[in-house]
């Protein structure tokens, strides 16, 4: 049985599923599709590694949207 992880989102506790990627929690955040940056630990994670960067107990993420207007 898999227990959760204690994270940090944006400045934020969460908790997480062990064996979460950054995929999983951009997805869980609500913004799978949408244009953002997320760092792990203060380094960038490109895009195309989110899937396979599991998330770890303490773990600081900071996920940055791009926000469009005039």
């Amino acid at each position: 049985m898999q227990s959760g992880l204690r994270i940090t989102v944006n400045g934020k506790p969460r908790q997480v599923s062990a064996g979460s990627s950054l995929a999983d929690l951009v997805l869980e955040l609500g913004l799978g599709g949408a244009a953002v940056a997320v760092e792990k630990n203060h380094a960038l994670v490109r895009a195309r590694d989110q899937s396979a960067t599991v998330l770890a107990e303490g773990d600081e993420i900071e996920v940055v949207t791009l926000v469009g207007g005039g």
